[in-house]
């Protein structure tokens, strides 16, 4: 409107009462001035970009800062209680003893043990990342990527970020879990606490990537002007994701599978027998403490930077790159996202609008109405600001590629995909709560079906429920990839991925409370007291567990969708690809095939690494001593070391597939091989994430019930252990190999194929 109104005001008026000369003159000023509402436009949005990164990222200093519990080493009293009501790391003379008067500060202790173990695994972890980063620069240089020296400084820049990432976050989650247990007197005042400590880390989780995405990208474009080599910042964080998520999550999941049967069978953790040795107590509560939070924020990380990578390796192929508002178009997703997370402030001065003396029901009102105004709010945020941001008139013409042209972007078109993507998220989140929740009847008559002669039914039924109910929400998922197709080709099925992933923020607080309050509690059995704080816990963890869900759905549900608008760049790139030939339809074979076998070789990781425990044989009978005990340090850098050696035979064999064979079949084959391992990973995602979580609530739901406890109890527990692995090993890691394997073909389809 602006630009209308300056051009009807300083051409269409003055021209009709001034001279020709005078009229070329303002001609000249008319343009100047637009191209300055043009920069101004863009201008304001990259301050608010910036001026909401600063806010977010103080609001997240700010809440660090204000964790300041630290427990004092010299204080006898709280060594002297863990020892005595603990008992010896290996389980000697442990006997059976309780103290319920115990007051929380001696589990601080037991969180800052575990938190200095896994101070003491970074740098291995640092030097792990530095050789692997290393090896992937000599293959940049060798020649698979052009312009390598642009894409290796990205690439450290990726890693750099998670790395700070991962450091922050772990220290946000171990200060909260303290916290948990010392500020806990009623049920608000945790809530709101456990509330407090998400909203931090989805503030580290919007500003860190934002800030550090967009310096990159104009560093690029002033020094290189090739903006699309941030493909290489994507790398960077999927590598260091190697050593601080992927290693992490098979350790802990292997953790959790070995020692979880060991203490559950004691039929609740208020019990100590001396069959149960403290390590492995401290193993089951380090596999919670490090392996939950920070795996599922680095997730989200990733798919933030995803998507605006695509954004600009769609864009690229269009017209938009040579207009005056490239800035603009390349990082609208940034701005959207911004903007989000700014209204969703809303929610944050919301978050205990709605009073109940009851724990639970007061948790579950609360969160749902979290949702019900996240949605709404970004439901505004994405009607207005693509209208300020999309230029109008961008278009991706080839010649003879009718499937991926785009004629004409519409702004409001932008705005329909973005909508339904909010919708089908909605959607989602509620068929998976109901699919997986303990309170619903799915996971009822699941944890009812196991009978005294038939023992394993419940994971018959599991079987079932995953199988047939992945049906609808696969249905509206492939609907929506359809629709937004259907409006803007593969920039539609991009931009229905933002409008999925806008409520990312939101759902990571929520998946905090759940993941915190269920580690508190744990933590509270882990030292054997009673009394009102454990009981809030208790409830709240009941609750909010089932919303965990939300988080998880979110990241699989985006990655997919960016993966497949993905197809669409590596088509503009290739132009002539024919991918129903015989190379197109191998790659196809060969993907899906690929898809099942790191799935796996992730299950194998976890056999190999909970079955086969490590025996520490030096200092058997020392008793506990937190501030100077290495044997829980020992036995974690040990599987740290194993967890990362399963790890590099998924990356190797990912990458020898990508380059042998790409470079034999060429690039028919590689568009085929993505095709096929994303849409096996999407049937394999959608399964998994209602498998596992419900054998695991289905156990909750049993383990109330104490007249079914002597008959069925020990299938409860392998149903638990069964449903940890199942949603862990089959859905979440996947995520991540999926995005790997999308940017390593973009990255050396062109080269590849010539080598």
């Amino acid at each position: 409107m602006k630009q209308i109104y300056f051009q009807f005001i300083l051409t269409t008026s003055l021209s009709e009462r001034i001279t020709s000369n005078k009229c070329q003159l303002l001609s000249k000023l008319n343009y100047y001035i637009l191209q300055i509402i043009r920069f101004m436009s863009w201008g304001v949005c990259l301050f608010f970009i910036c001026m909401i990164t600063l806010v977010a990222f103080i609001w997240y200093f700010l809440h660090l800062i204000g964790q300041h519990y630290k427990r004092n080493p010299n204080d006898k009293f709280a060594d002297e209680q863990i020892i005595k009501d603990v008992g010896h790391l290996m389980g000697v003379e442990q006997g059976y003893s309780m103290n319920p008067q115990v007051e929380p500060k001696y589990i601080v202790g037991i969180v800052e043990f575990i938190s200095e173990v896994n101070h003491e695994i970074q740098l291995p972890q640092v030097i792990y990342l530095v050789l692997i980063s290393l090896l992937f620069i000599i293959l940049l240089f060798i020649g698979f990527v052009e312009e390598p020296y642009s894409y290796t400084l990205n690439f450290i820049l990726g890693g750099l970020l998670i790395s700070v990432m991962g450091f922050y976050g772990t220290q946000t989650v171990n200060k909260a879990l303290i916290n948990t247990l010392l500020w806990t007197d009623s049920h608000e005042i945790c809530f709101t606490y456990l509330y407090n400590a998400g909203f931090a880390l989805s503030s580290l989780l919007i500003s860190m990537p934002s800030i550090l995405y967009v310096m990159t990208y104009y560093f690029d474009r002033e020094n290189w002007n090739k903006e699309d080599k941030i493909v290489g910042f994507l790398m960077g964080m999927i590598v260091a994701c190697l050593i601080y998520r992927e290693t992490i999550s098979i350790m802990c999941r292997a953790f959790k599978t070995g020692s979880f049967g060991l203490i559950k069978t004691d039929l609740n953790l208020f019990k100590s027998y001396q069959n149960i040795s403290q390590l492995t107590r401290l193993i089951y509560m380090y596999s919670n403490q490090a392996g939950q939070i920070m795996i599922n924020y680095l997730d989200a990380a990733v798919v933030y930077i995803f998507i605006n990578v695509c954004q600009i390796q769609l864009l690229k192929n269009s017209n938009a790159k040579d207009g005056d508002n490239v800035n603009q178009n390349y990082l609208s997703p940034v701005f959207w996202f911004s903007m989000n997370y700014l209204f969703l402030m809303v929610c944050f001065f919301l978050k205990t609008c709605f009073k109940d003396q009851e724990t639970r029901s007061f948790a579950a009102t609360n969160t749902r109405w979290q949702v019900i105004i996240g949605a709404v709010i970004s439901f505004l945020v994405f009607i207005i600001f693509p209208q300020i941001t999309i230029e109008k008139k961008i278009s991706i013409k080839v010649d003879g590629l009718d499937i991926i042209n785009i004629p004409e972007v519409n702004n409001i078109a932008v705005s329909w995909c973005c909508i339904l993507g909010i919708i089908v998220n909605v959607l989602h989140i509620s068929l998976y709560e109901w699919y997986t929740s303990h309170g619903c009847p799915n996971v009822r008559n699941m944890s009812l079906a196991s009978v005294d002669r038939v023992l394993n039914m419940n994971l018959i039924f599991n079987s079932y429920l995953g199988d047939l109910f992945a049906s609808i929400p696969l249905f509206a998922y492939i609907s929506l990839i359809a629709i937004c197709y259907k409006i803007l080709g593969f920039l539609g099925i991009l931009y229905g991925a933002c409008g999925y992933f806008s409520l990312y923020l939101l759902y990571g607080v929520i998946y905090v409370i759940g993941a915190q309050s269920s580690d508190s509690y744990k933590l509270t059995c882990f030292g054997h007291f009673k009394n009102n704080v454990q009981s809030i816990l208790f409830q709240l963890a009941w609750e909010t567990r089932n919303y965990m869900i939300y988080f998880k759905v979110t990241n699989a549900g985006t990655v997919i969708m960016v993966a497949i608008s993905m197809i669409g760049v590596l088509l503009f790139d290739t132009k002539a690809v024919k991918i129903e030939d015989s190379k197109g339809i191998f790659g196809i074979t060969i993907g899906l095939t690929l898809a099942y076998l790191i799935k796996g070789l992730n299950t194998w990781a976890v056999i190999n690494l909970s079955k086969d425990y490590y025996s520490i044989k030096k200092d058997q009978n020392k008793p506990i001593n937190y501030s100077e005990d290495i044997r829980l340090s020992d036995y974690v850098k040990t599987k740290l070391n194993q967890s990362l050696i399963y790890v590099l035979c998924n990356i190797v064999t990912i990458t020898l597939i990508v380059l042998l064979l790409g470079g034999i079949f060429g690039k028919d084959f590689l568009i085929g091989l993505l095709i096929g391992f994303t849409f096996g990973i999407m049937i394999i995602i959608f399964q998994g994430l209602i498998k596992g979580p419900a054998l695991e609530n289905s156990r909750i739901y049993n383990e109330v019930q104490e007249e079914r406890k002597d008959r069925l109890y020990l299938m409860y527990v392998s149903g638990e252990t069964y449903g940890y692995a199942t949603e862990e090993t089959n859905a979440c890691p996947l995520l991540i190999y999926l995005v790997y394997t999308v940017t390593l073909i973009l990255s050396v389809h062109n080269r590849v194929v010539k080598v």
